[in-house]
């Protein structure tokens, strides 16, 4: 998954989850904290980890979530 969708994903988690959502998606993902880079690729597996660690946080269906996501992320790739 291209770095990007994580630096989204960390935007849409702070703005849905608090300023600590990230961190809270994170470990409930059991991912370790590290900085994801806009320019790399990451393993698929992260992203669905911290879809659904949203889905548990947030108490909506992974669905849900990235139907979500996707309204939040369409501007900023219709800008790039």
């Amino acid at each position: 998954m291209h770095g990007l969708i994580f630096l989204q994903l960390q935007k849409f988690a702070r703005q849905k989850a608090g300023a600590q959502g990230w961190e809270l998606l994170l470990q409930e993902a059991q991912l370790p904290m590290k900085s994801y880079s806009a320019v790399r690729a990451y393993p698929d597996e992260e992203a669905l980890a911290v879809v659904g660690a949203a889905s548990r946080v947030l108490n909506q269906p992974a669905d849900a979530i990235l139907h979500a996501f996707g309204e939040f992320i369409a501007p900023e790739l219709l800008r790039l």
